[in-house]
């Protein structure tokens, strides 16, 4: 239970990488910062509730708009300014911008077009904001269509569509554009889309922003391609096909991580056997259903589906040329399956370190590296005994060219800040380089500037998950006392 409770609970935290949501649905991302000059002949009022402070910022003054939203409430777009120490939010009709222009070099380009399908009319812009102004009023991209950008920030892109360039709102979290036409969804990843059904389902949904359903009759177990997935804050969408009937299927409400109707097929998911005890298992989600066959100790595997269910973690994987049922069943700290979640990060070895077959110090020692040597981590670390009699160690699994095994953490220094794309390393794809460090740049130093009112956001945002995760603790401890 452990494993999976620290899992579902980095689930609700992941949400916190998208979005900080706060009260009037306000959402919070990065954007590419412009300035504006304040209109207003009496100025504008700026209060800090963070530090109860109030003052008034002049006629003309120059302000710098870091974070920006929509509140439906009030109808006003609002913009977070920073002036004389004092943070918070202003109505942006009492600006207009210092400047139009834009350069795309400022932007995260793509290290290949990413394409998205327009489910509603979308408006085009002049820049990535709404103060930039429309690039015509008549002029949209109609519902249906297909267009792709390379570069964005992380609610912009910049699109062409029947020879007019502008920028859309590609964020789908939240309802920080609310008065805008922003419909737009991604592609499936292409060979990997398919969802398998862990409960019968009634209904689909014409349009997954709108209330209007499609009533079928799909049972449990069915696996389903889909063309498309639409995510929001709080849910997740897949646009399928069954027997001629089309619609948007809604795979989970994120109220707890246990929620889901079907499981996604991992785009690129490997997991590392590490015990003798990793039964086959004939039938998904049936315990009693454990045939005798294992997967050998210290495989690598492909994930191909995972989920829990019962008091146990399945997975269907690609072992020796064949899909199978795996399950690890909960009990006491050991963990039998590490598992990667699609990412590697590049690090280095402080000195000369060994190399064990397995995360111990008892375990057989296979090799040495030495001092300076870049090396790939994937990510399966151990952070207690598993299984050993070894004092508590932090390990890493590395991979070199000629180099398989585990070393401790601590001998490591992680070279490179963002991690990479595990699809890409395993497939000999190159990352891009220059825009992805001008990216990290402008986030290291807004990093090291948080204004209060983004302070509070993070602190109220925590609180939320923090609500969350006490929600899911005490609905697994009465499940438990259930079945017990």
């Amino acid at each position: 239970m452990k494993k999976n409770l620290i899992r579902g609970i980095g689930l609700i935290i992941c949400l916190l990488f998208f979005p900080l949501i706060v009260s009037a649905d306000v959402g919070l991302p990065d954007i590419k910062p412009y300035d504006v000059i304040v209109t207003n002949k009496d100025g504008i009022k700026l209060e800090d509730s963070y530090n109860n402070k109030t003052i008034v910022i002049p006629y003309d003054t120059k302000l710098t708009i870091n974070m920006e939203y929509y509140d439906s409430k009030t109808k006003v777009y609002y913009g977070y300014v920073e002036y004389n120490g004092v943070s918070g939010e202003i109505d942006l009709n009492n600006t207009r911008m210092v400047s139009d222009k834009i350069n795309l070099d400022d932007f995260v380009k793509l290290d290949a077009p990413h394409k998205v399908y327009t489910i509603d009319d979308v408006e085009m812009y002049k820049g990535p904001s709404k103060m930039y102004g429309r690039v015509s009023e008549e002029k949209v991209i109609p519902k249906g269509s297909t267009i792709s950008y390379e570069y964005c920030d992380d609610i912009w892109a910049y699109v062409e569509y029947d020879g007019t360039k502008g920028w859309i709102v590609i964020y789908p979290y939240g309802n920080i554009y609310e008065d805008l036409k922003t419909s737009v969804v991604d592609f499936a990843p292409e060979g990997k889309n398919k969802v398998l059904l862990t409960e019968n389902v009634t209904k689909l949904k014409v349009d997954p922003t709108k209330d209007e359903e499609i009533s079928v009759n799909i049972p449990k177990e069915t696996i389903l391609e889909y063309e498309y997935s639409y995510k929001s804050l709080k849910s997740e969408y897949l646009y399928v096909n069954y027997e001629g009937i089309k619609g948007w299927l809604l795979i989970t409400y994120y109220n707890g991580p246990y929620s889901a109707v079907g499981i996604v097929e991992n785009n690129c998911s490997l997991a590392l056997i590490m015990s003798d005890d990793i039964y086959i298992y004939s039938e998904r989600g049936v315990l009693s259903s454990k045939t005798n066959e294992k997967i050998v100790k210290g495989a690598e595997v492909e994930v191909i589906y995972d989920y829990y269910l019962e008091d146990a973690s399945w997975y269907y994987v690609s072992y020796n040329g064949e899909n199978v049922w795996i399950a690890e069943v909960d009990g006491g700290e050991s963990t039998n399956i590490l598992y990667n979640w699609g990412t590697v990060s590049i690090y280095r070895t402080k000195e000369d370190i060994d190399v064990y077959e397995f995360p111990s110090k008892n375990a057989k020692k296979v090799s040495k590296i030495d001092a300076d040597t870049d090396v790939t981590e994937y990510f399966y670390r151990n952070d207690s005994k598993v299984n050993y009699n070894d004092e508590y160690y932090s390990w890493s699994y590395l991979k070199t060219d000629n180099i398989v095994g585990w070393v401790l953490t601590s001998k490591l220094e992680k070279i490179e800040e963002k991690d990479k794309e595990l699809c890409n390393v395993l497939n000999g794809i190159p990352e891009y380089k220059d825009e992805e460090d001008k990216s990290e740049e402008k986030n290291d130093k807004k990093d090291k500037s948080l204004t209060p009112a983004q302070m509070a956001i993070i602190g109220v945002s925590g609180a939320v998950v923090l609500a969350l995760v006490v929600i899911v603790v005490l609905a697994i401890v009465n499940k438990k006392k259930i079945n017990n």
